[in-house]
């Protein structure tokens, strides 16, 4: 479903949906699962009545035509679903296609600019990264044809890349089978994709490494404390403004230098994953002045910078760092298909589908990325410098 977010009903559901997460509580989790599902189906319905007949309308707005496999796969859903005898059904069910597999992982990447913006690898269920954690080492000038004095040397080292399951369920209102092919799809790879894409995000900038990826704001250097599988969390850095002095510092202080002492020269992946009510109210303010013309101007960095709003970040708290050196593997199950089940909610006309893959991720090294504190954060402004001696009622200007 394109510009899914833009409804308001939807993002304040993915919101809700990932509060519940961090509370450990099983119910307030299902219940906020259940609204995120039921908003979607909503719209979808919205959508339906609006453009059942219109194919370059549905097109238009992410509906897709089906191949021959998949059209196949939803024709036997559709008939499995409606039917009140589930015996066998899981036997009977085709495994999901490869088509839609890949649709799912082209949509994490096109619609949710972070995951785009870190280093995605296919990978099996086990795997090491290695890493080149070389220091700056020059080569030597001599006359000739004196002999070669200087060795250059890496130190190599690996990390664990062991997957994490990554599982989510989707709740099928049989009003939705009658349908067609064509919404039945769109439902099912945009709840998978939603509910995958809204995961990772939180566990790529937040996550604690146990039994998931190693967030943007943990530590990995050798220091590093692992207690029971979680990676503390490092110590924020408080920022008040991104001044260019500031702004510089900041870099420079937090995450220019490799942790082999090496510094880093090319900048252009530079990021900030913040909360979405944060962007509104600290980064987009920060970063937006009126110029003379009456216009406002927004994203004005002193060095070009990113912007990736991430409803798994708590208010108050940001990730500033180079989005490409975070690596996440990733491996679809080996069956690749999908679980189902008519014990949960199926006395109110739902059938339950489950879907998991297997991911985990971590940063390249400790300097990859720093914790912000933005609670702080000025907006920003035009600063005005009074120069002694200099004619004119206000003095030089500086913006």
């Amino acid at each position: 479903m394109k510009d899914l977010y833009k409804n308001e009903a939807v993002a304040k559901a993915t919101v809700d949906m990932v509060a519940a997460w961090g509370s450990d509580n099983e119910a307030e989790v299902q219940a906020a699962a259940e609204k995120w599902s039921e908003a979607i189906f909503n719209q979808m319905v919205t959508e339906y009545e609006t453009y059942a007949n219109d194919a370059q309308a549905l097109s238009a707005r992410g509906y897709r035509v089906l191949t021959t496999e998949e059209k196949a796969f939803y024709a036997s859903l559709a008939k499995r679903a409606e039917s009140v005898n589930a015996a066998g059904f899981a036997d009977i069910i085709p495994s999901l296609p490869v088509t839609i597999i890949n649709d799912v992982y082209k949509n994490l990447t096109q619609e949710h600019p972070l995951l785009n913006a870190v280093n995605f690898q296919n990978t099996g269920y086990s795997t090491k990264l290695v890493l080149n954690n070389h220091t700056a080492q020059n080569a030597t000038w001599s006359a000739i044809p004196a002999q070669i004095s200087q060795a250059i040397t890496s130190d190599f080292k690996v990390a664990d890349m062991t997957l994490a399951k990554l599982s989510c369920y989707a709740l099928l209102p049989l009003d939705l089978v009658r349908m067609g092919a064509t919404f039945l799809d769109n439902y099912v790879r945009t709840i998978i994709t939603e509910a995958i894409a809204t995961a990772l995000e939180t566990a790529i900038v937040t996550g604690d490494g146990n039994g998931k990826p190693i967030g943007m704001d943990r530590k990995v250097d050798a220091q590093a404390v692992v207690t029971s599988g979680v990676y503390a969390q490092k110590t924020a850095v408080a920022v008040t403004d991104f001044t260019p002095e500031s702004y510089g510092a900041l870099i420079a202080d937090n995450i220019l230098i490799t942790d082999g002492g090496k510094p880093k020269s090319d900048l252009r992946s530079l990021g900030i994953a913040c909360n979405p009510v944060d962007y509104l109210k600290k980064i987009m303010p920060a970063t937006t002045v009126l110029n003379t013309a009456g216009q406002y101007v927004g994203g004005l960095f002193p060095i070009p910078t990113a912007v990736y709003p991430c409803a798994g970040l708590t208010t108050g708290s940001a990730v500033i760092g180079f989005m490409n050196e975070y690596t996440v593997g990733l491996g679809a199950p080996k069956t690749g298909g999908v679980e189902v089940s008519d014990e949960y909610k199926f006395v109110e006309d739902m059938r339950t589908f489950k879907c998991l893959t297997y991911a985990n991720g971590r940063a390249f090294d400790n300097s990859s990325f720093a914790l912000l504190n933005i609670a702080n954060l000025d907006p920003a402004y035009i600063n005005v410098k009074l120069v002694e001696g200099a004619t004119g009622a206000t003095g030089a200007t500086e913006g």
